[in-house]
């Protein structure tokens, strides 16, 4: 029997596995396929979506303005059509108060306040005497409507023809007149009624000649009473004006007290409304604390 070399024999064995293993290759790595969206074009189309939707915002403004000015335009000839003389066509979608010394006296007050946007300054006290049958009366001479002693619908509408022809000659632009409280409204809108339900809440309504646009008005409102604290009034919350519903923007005062205005337009005329509120919760307002 031959001697076996246990030694020469393990050698022998592993050359052979080794190349038995270098004739096996092993199979490729799977190679990753990453799917990457270019930027510039996620970006580009970014871009074009944001621009459909302003083009659309836009159109929808102008289309409401327009609707709007149609409107008024629709009751200025509804009245021409019926014999009524209407200098402004705001004049015939709303109905103007007659005022008398018999009135009451949040009534007088209306009439005191016009004549101090035309003539020279009476008290404003709600009390019809002396001093404001005589403001009354040169009122109606500076307005060409010298033969009444009241303030009448004749008054309302040549009040309303000479805003008109100030608009036309210094733009929406105009001096500001002082409201409710803090609150200011522009020289070109004309207080129409006082209302009162008893000790909670205050409102005064304006009404503007039809050359005066919604946009224009809510502008003028928007830089006349910015965000911020008015007064001691501290801001609250604002909405901008669409055509679902009015602008409107409201002030706190503790303990429970809201003070806002809303321009909004109402069968064919602007409409402004200031409302000075008590009793009121004021969780809205996110700058309010008890």
């Amino acid at each position: 029997m031959n001697n076996i070399d246990l030694n020469s024999l393990r050698k022998a064995v592993r050359d052979g596995q080794n190349q038995v293993s270098s004739h096996v290759s092993a199979p490729d790595a799977p190679s990753e396929q990453v799917v990457e969206i270019p930027k510039r074009r996620a970006t580009k189309a970014l871009l074009i979506f944001v621009g459909f939707v302003l083009i659309g915002v836009t159109a929808a403004a102008v289309a409401w303005n327009a609707s709007s000015r149609s409107a008024r335009d629709e009751n200025k000839s509804l009245g021409q059509s019926q014999g009524v003389a209407t200098e402004t066509s705001v004049s015939a979608g709303i109905s103007f108060p007659t005022i008398t010394r018999l009135s009451e006296e949040s009534d007088v007050i209306v009439a005191q306040r016009l004549v101090n946007s035309f003539v020279s300054p009476i008290a404003v006290d709600g009390r019809w005497g002396p001093q404001t049958d005589e403001g009354v009366a040169r009122l109606r001479a500076e307005l060409g409507a010298s033969d009444g002693v009241s303030i009448d619908e004749k008054v309302w509408k040549a009040a309303l023809s000479h805003l008109e022809q100030n608009l036309a000659e210094s733009g929406r632009r105009d001096r500001p007149q002082r409201s409710l409280q803090s609150i200011s409204v522009p020289g070109t809108v004309l207080l129409i009624e006082v209302r009162e339900g008893g000790d909670r809440t205050k409102t005064w309504r304006y009404v503007a000649p039809d050359s005066l646009s919604l946009l224009d008005l809510q502008l003028s409102m928007s830089e006349l009473n910015p965000e911020k604290t008015l007064g001691g009034w501290k801001f609250c919350r604002s909405q901008t004006g669409t055509a679902w519903g009015p602008m409107t923007r409201s002030w706190w005062a503790y303990p429970d007290r809201r003070l806002s205005f809303a321009v909004d337009d109402q069968e064919g005329f602007l409409s402004l409304t200031v409302t000075e509120a008590r009793g009121v919760s004021l969780t809205e307002c996110s700058t309010y604390k008890q």
